[in-house]
Order: structure tokens, then sequence, then C-alpha cells
């Protein structure tokens, strides 16, 4: 037993070396020399986590660095793509992401935890109301379901009985 578990450490740490040396594009951290990591923001919905801006149709590999050690993944395989689709648990949200061109990109988050909120301050447990007003009257409305589209995303706002009780991003396919 003691030995797996020297091993676990020993990958766990040559992982994590790995991963520092890595670099990381300013952008994972809301920075941007380039203006196509800005034009992509400007076409897409953004979430943001701490400092990394989370842009639907992006690279995930920056970001799924920026963001850190998830709490769980799954991956399976793609049903649309080919290649793995992956989901990263973090604290308050998850991170969908699919193969696109040899790269893994952001394909959705689902906001988890009223803790949470989007960059324009909706949370889970929020009053309906508040959806128009950081929102504005853009939007369709289907079974309690506000979806607004932002060039290739979809921000879809879910309520039951007045209150806001599910966010979700997603990149619109292409």
């Amino acid at each position: 037993m003691r030995g797996i578990r020297g091993k676990v450490v020993a990958a766990a740490l040559v992982a994590t070396a790995a991963l520092a040396a890595t670099p990381v594009p300013a952008y994972a951290w809301g920075f941007s020399f380039g203006a196509k990591a800005e034009e992509k923001a400007e076409e897409s919905y953004v979430f943001r986590s701490g400092e990394t801006d989370i842009v639907m149709g992006g690279d995930s590999a920056p970001v799924v660095r920026a963001l850190g050690t998830p709490l769980d993944t799954f991956e399976a395989d793609s049903c649309a793509y080919q290649g793995k689709d992956k989901i990263y648990s973090y604290s308050g949200f998850e991170l969908g992401t699919h193969p696109d061109g040899g790269v893994d990109v952001i394909s959705s988050v689902y906001v988890l935890d009223p803790a949470v909120s989007t960059p324009e301050g909706l949370q889970l447990g929020d009053p309906k109301s508040e959806i128009t007003k950081l929102y504005g009257k853009g939007y369709t409305l289907e079974n309690g379901v506000y979806r607004y589209v932002k060039g290739s995303s979809e921000l879809a706002i879910y309520t039951t009985g007045g209150i806001v009780d599910a966010i979700e991003y997603t990149a619109i396919a292409e």
C-alpha cells in the first residue's frame, strides 16, 4: 500500500510542477493583449470566476489551468464531435467542454450555488424581476426559461414560482 501511495504522491507532484511551469495566456485571467480574445468575448456571453473570464466557444485549456484543480471531472464519448466531452466541477459551477479541431472548447457553464453570481450580478434565488433589470428585454420566454442570445452563445435563466432557480451559459454550435 505504501508503494502505491508514494507513486500517487510523486505523480501529483510532477503534475503540479508541470502545470506551474506551463505558461498561461493573459486572457485566461481576464487580460487580453490581442484582438482575437477580445473579439470572442464581445460576441459571446462571458462567465467570470474570480479573475478568470470563461468565454463560450473559447479554448478551454488556459481556463482550466487558471481555475486550478477541479473538485471532480467527468468525460464521455461525444455524441456530436470526435473525441470526449468533459465536465469539470468547481466550487459553485460546472464547466463543460467538447472537442473541436483538435482542442477542447468551452461549451457550457452551469451555476450550482446561490453564492455564485453572473458578472452582471444575477444569482440563484433572485426574483425574476432582476433578469430584465440586468439583461434587458431582448429575450425569448418559454416555460419559465428566459433565453438571451449573444453572438454564438446563449444565456438561459430558469425560473420557478417567480424565482431564478438555474443559470446556464452555452455555446451555440456553428
